[in-house]
């Protein structure tokens, strides 16, 4: 399991809070793309859509590996990729959305924490 300084609702390490992303000190190159705050089951693509949203310039253009670091201190693997909504006006900037494949609602509660995987 990922071990990081900050500690979680049960003082167990588990993740940053706040906005910003956090790293692992531990230097084997993950970061903290997210905590989930709100789920999105698309269940025609089988797709886990968790908000928010994530600047896309900073995403991988394909599938990539995440691990889902769960409140409760368990941890599971899925993949992810990164879907930028079509926009008809100017863009401000590119935000893109993290659809999970492989894993449903009730595997991903809110307050989970979305780590890249490398």
């Amino acid at each position: 399991m990922l071990r990081i300084s900050c500690s979680g609702p049960s003082g167990t390490p588990f993740w940053c809070p706040g906005g910003e992303r956090g790293y692992d000190p531990e230097g084997v190159g993950r970061h903290l793309l997210l905590v989930v705050e709100e789920t999105l089951l698309l269940a025609a693509r089988k797709r886990l859509m968790v908000a928010p949203f994530l600047d896309a310039s900073t995403l991988p253009t394909t599938e990539f590996a995440v691990e889902l670091l769960k409140p409760d201190g368990s941890s599971a693997n899925a993949r992810a990729i990164a879907i930028v909504p079509f926009s008809a006006g100017p863009i401000r900037e590119a935000r893109a959305h993290l659809a999970l494949m492989g894993v449903g609602k009730e595997e991903v509660p809110v307050g989970t924490a979305v780590w890249t995987v490398e």
